[in-house]
């Protein structure tokens, strides 16, 4: 393990501190990302638990990852236990059914705000404006406000396996049907839900509608999640960019109930991207002036 290799584990004196309860340091830059790759690419399973420690009174979430990561039987004998390996750990407890998510987090594992549904207001005001109630922080609020969200069986954002027989292949060019401009003057604004651009100017989009007739979407405002909202053979990407396209009734005249959105990943690399350094984002004063001019 190349992991386990950085952190001097199978090193002759690096295992001597570790028999002896010393310590040593490791002097080196270690990219967990890069070592940990191979695991964090595959799936991974959700629970929640008390903890392992003995008073079992605090709560623990888990992530389990599927995929294992090669060792060395000599860089495992580095870890010196008091008790031969079987009697190093608990045997594992059985779980109920309904208690495991595998490669999706159920809406109350990622809340921040613990506030009784009940007592929240219809709307919520951000940054001086008033917005309808909706945040990621009470997710489990939502269908009591919006009861389609507790009982609607087709909504996004979804895993989307590319491999499925669900999954309809053609051949079509999306660039062909996209008529974008170069737009100046925007704002980025923190909306409270996200970072958004909302301009009416930037261009439009060709589709064929259910009619057989071609419509068009003008694009009315793109925003970013962090992280992507939808995942791809079940993995979630850093971010995930939303180009968001109303139908056109006419030049001055878009339907706020017919949408068509784009989505598109960002993940992790050594380049920064061109889009986000045009919005100043990662840059210290466009932060700051976002949160001014916001």
């Amino acid at each position: 393990s190349e992991f386990l290799a950085d952190l001097g584990l199978g090193d002759d004196v690096r295992d001597a501190a570790i028999r002896d309860g010393t310590h040593y340091d490791v002097e080196e830059e270690i990219d967990l990302g890069t070592l940990l790759r191979p695991a964090l690419e595959g799936s991974w399973y959700w629970y929640s638990s008390n903890s392992t420690h003995r008073d079992c009174g605090y709560s623990t979430r888990w992530m389990v990852f599927e995929t294992p990561l090669e060792a060395s039987m000599e860089q495992l004998n580095s870890l010196s236990m008091k008790v031969s390996g079987p009697d190093s750990t608990q045997m594992p407890n059985s779980i109920p059914d309904g208690y495991v998510w595998k490669q999706h987090f159920p809406s109350f594992a990622v809340e921040s705000n613990e506030t009784d549904c009940g007592n929240l207001p219809q709307v919520e005001f951000v940054y001086g404006e008033e917005h309808p109630l909706w945040s990621y922080g009470n997710e489990r609020c939502w269908s009591g406000l919006y009861p389609l969200c507790g009982s609607g069986t087709s909504q996004s954002p979804i895993d989307i396996p590319s491999t499925s027989p669900d999954v309809h292949v053609g051949t079509d060019s999306f660039l062909q049907r996209i008529s974008w401009k170069p737009v100046s003057g925007l704002r980025v604004s923190n909306t409270g839900h996200n970072i958004q651009v909302t301009n009416g100017q930037m261009g439009y989009t060709q589709y064929v509608g259910d009619n057989g007739f071609m419509d068009y979407y003008s694009i009315a405002q793109f925003h970013i999640h962090m992280p992507s909202e939808h995942m791809i053979n079940g993995k979630q990407y850093a971010a995930e960019l939303h180009i968001v396209h109303k139908l056109q009734n006419a030049v001055n005249d878009l339907a706020s109930d017919d949408l068509l959105v784009m989505g598109i990943m960002f993940d992790f690399g050594d380049q920064a991207s061109p889009l986000l350094n045009q919005l100043f984002m990662g840059n210290k004063i466009g932060r700051a002036s976002c949160r001014e001019r916001v």
